[in-house]
C-alpha cells in the first residue's frame, strides 16, 4: 500500500471502532447501546518470524496467516469467525 502498511491500517480501524463505540454509547439513551463486536482483521504475510505476529497483535490484528496458504487454511480461518 503506498500510504501506510497493514499494521497502520489495523490501528486506524481499531481507533475508528473505539471512537464509534464511544459516540454511540454517549448518544444512546442512558448509554445502553454499546458495540460488542470488532471487525476481524486477518493479515496475510510471507514473514515467518514471531516478531511479525507480536507486532500484528499489538496493532489490533486478530490472526496472522502465513504464505503459502492453501484453501483449507483460509476456509478454516473464515469458519472461526463466521460460523
Amino acid at each position: 500500500m503506498p500510504k501506510m502498511d497493514g499494521f497502520r491500517v489495523a490501528e486506524c480501524i481499531r481507533a475508528t471502532e473505539l471512537s464509534w463505540s464511544n459516540s454511540v454509547a454517549k448518544s444512546s439513551h442512558q448509554g445502553k447501546i454499546k458495540a460488542k463486536h470488532q471487525c476481524p482483521i486477518i493479515a496475510l504475510t510471507a514473514h515467518h518470524s514471531n516478531e511479525v505476529v507480536v507486532k500484528a497483535k499489538s496493532a489490533g490484528i486478530n490472526k496472522v496467516l502465513r504464505k503459502p496458504a492453501n484453501m483449507s487454511d483460509i476456509i478454516n480461518l473464515l469458519k472461526e469467525y463466521y460460523y
